[in-house]
């Protein structure tokens, strides 16, 4: 029961107190004394009783990567531990929880949740697979619901009207055993390997005498019965016969008959490379465990979001590729919030939320409490305190006993240019201190920052030691990936999300580099980007570029493409020979 005991934990408050104690002790003294930095900034007046963040001292380059590697690092980890929870969180996994009995009222009140959740979601995928084109859209981005374990559980809970009963719980333990392990399976395993490297030649074995080592592995390693064994401990299984082995090859049959990328055909039109296996697994998306997290569960969270919010799927769906566009630690401003990206999903953006600093009595009572309305459709406390950071950062003195070794690769720029000020930003440790938001990209801005280190009273109040000194104005979210070329580190999918967004046409077939050139070209990238910035880009699209040509001179895998578009051509050409042929014997008058 310790498996169901933890789905429940992960499912219930005391998962988003255990990442809000990861945060606040990263953000906090804890974090900020294992860096070993001191803080840079203190409280001043300015103009107006205008209350001013001063940075004391301007980092090294060392010690200002040393701060913003471990931003990132607790960034990672937080978005590591949501997609961790996510699997356990969703559909059909959650189940389990409910089969844990003597829970206490916080627990029941999670058990009631999670079968509200199934409910909704069932109702919501028995609705969408009514229509053919949204059926297609789960089977390519949640080809799980379409599996046995999701709609058998689903299944038993709407014919016992989604209730907790002795039904329910029985299959819930079937398919979440109170223990389970994978000792068995890796000892079966080991047995086939050792097997089939005792007794084939090269260590390839056929598919019949696999599947004979398998049940030969299941006999030894699993049904195996002690002799003071009770009945009914150990499985019955099958007895393997004679005929049930075969040699190196099933007689009268080719060996080859296995390998499907051998298949040539037996006509002229056939005997080509049109039969590839990689065009027949194209259609199915993976099955990793990545891409269910990620992507599969990620997209039908968004679904669901959408659906809480009275979205219309069409326009939610338009959209569901905007996240996957924000990369880890990118600040964002949605809806006039500022938002600290943890990672890239498709769907669902992850936010460590940013509240303004800027309304806030010196005796740290609140003058004003703000509540604003979320995607989930919760209300949030927001806190705004009357600190400012003005002007640009002070000269960097050099220290000539703490010279680096060599530059930095970080993009080191300064937000704020003089007579400028903005209000401080830091992470408001409130739960739920994780936000979940739907993107739009026309109204999605990006803005450059800083990180400060704070102690003292304000340090204490907010929780949290780490301050962020963002820009006046922010920029698109295209030129916010070309500037930091974080835009190298996006999937092809985004980047052709993102010639679609801005009208941009393009070869299907185009190379991830010439998709980013394409982007190049947009007027906003032009106007807003330097021609340094824009150089230094197109360099390391050059480099990969020359990386690539040598990859493909020393393997074969570019040379089999090239052979293959050579190859379909020829076949195009040839089925409209023979269709000109059939069609017209002689050529129509006129024609050519």
């Amino acid at each position: 029961m310790a498996s169901h005991r933890h789905t429940l934990f992960m499912n219930g408050p005391g998962f988003k107190q255990m990442l809000w104690e990861t945060i606040s002790d990263g953000l906090g003294f804890q974090g900020m004394a294992k860096l070993g930095l001191t803080a840079d900034l203190a409280v001043q007046s300015g103009e107006g009783n205008m209350q001013v963040l001063a940075v004391q001292e301007r980092r090294r380059s060392t010690l200002e990567n040393l701060l913003h590697d471990h931003v990132q690092a607790l960034l990672s980890i937080i978005f590591e531990l949501v997609h961790y929870g996510l699997h356990l969180q969703s559909a059909p996994m959650s189940a389990s929880a409910l089969a844990v009995d003597g829970c206490t009222a916080p627990e029941l009140e999670t058990q009631n949740q999670i079968q509200a959740c199934l409910q909704e979601e069932w109702e919501m995928v028995l609705g969408l697979e009514a229509e053919a084109r949204w059926n297609d859209f789960l089977a390519k981005n949640a080809l799980y619901t379409h599996f046995m374990h999701y709609r058998e559980i689903m299944t038993c809970f709407e014919q016992n009207k989604w209730k907790i009963t002795p039904e329910t719980t029985s299959l819930i333990m079937a398919w979440n055993p109170a223990f389970s392990s994978s000792a068995n399976v890796e000892s079966m395993f080991q047995s086939m390997e050792e097997s089939t490297k005792r007794a084939s030649k090269h260590e390839k074995a056929s598919l019949p005498n696999l599947q004979c080592l398998t049940v030969r592995a299941l006999q030894k390693k699993v049904l195996h019965k002690e002799d003071g064994d009770e009945p009914g401990r150990a499985p019955d299984g099958i007895n393997l016969s004679s005929e049930d082995w075969e040699g190196a090859e099933v007689r009268a049959l080719k060996g080859s008959i296995w390998r499907p990328d051998s298949y040539g055909g037996s006509t002229v039109i056939s005997r080509c490379s049109h039969f590839k296996l990689d065009d027949v697994l194209k259609p199915f998306p993976s099955t990793t465990p990545f891409h269910h997290t990620r992507v599969a569960l990620n997209t039908m969270k968004a679904l669901r979001h959408a659906k809480k919010l009275g979205m219309d799927f069409d326009t939610a769906q338009a959209k569901f590729f905007v996240p996957s566009l924000t990369q880890r630690g990118m600040m964002v401003q949605h809806e006039s919030r500022f938002y600290l990206c943890l990672g890239s999903t498709p769907g669902i953006m992850y936010e460590a939320w940013t509240p303004n600093l800027e309304m806030l009595t010196a005796n740290f009572l609140y003058a004003e409490t703000v509540f604003v309305c979320t995607n989930w459709t919760k209300a949030l406390e927001m806190v705004e305190l009357p600190y400012k950071f003005v002007g640009p950062l002070p000269l960097l003195k050099v220290n000539e006993n703490a010279v680096p070794k060599k530059d930095s690769k970080r993009r080191d720029v300064d937000p704020l240019l003089v007579d400028e000020s903005v209000s401080a930003l830091c992470v408001k440790l409130q739960q739920p201190v994780v936000k979940e938001l739907l993107l739009d990209l026309t109204a999605t801005e990006t803005y450059d920052f800083t990180i400060h280190l704070m102690g003292g009273p304000l340090a204490e109040k907010m929780g949290s030691c780490f301050f962020f000194r963002r820009g006046l104005q922010g920029m698109p979210l295209l030129v916010g990936l070309i500037k930091s070329q974080e835009i190298v580190k996006l999937t092809v999918d985004s980047l052709s999300w993102l010639l679609a967004a801005y009208q941009i046409h393009c070869r299907k077939n185009a190379s991830k580099t010439q998709k980013i050139r394409f982007l190049l070209a947009v007027p906003e990238v032009a106007a807003k980007c330097t021609e340094e910035e824009l150089t230094s880009l197109k360099s390391l699209l050059d480099a990969t570029d020359e990386k690539n040509k040598k990859r493909a001179k020393s393997g074969t895998d570019a040379a089999d493409r090239d052979e293959d578009v050579e190859e379909d051509r020829r076949f195009a050409c040839f089925e409209f020979a023979r269709y000109v042929y059939l069609k017209y014997p002689a050529p129509p008058s006129g024609d050519c």
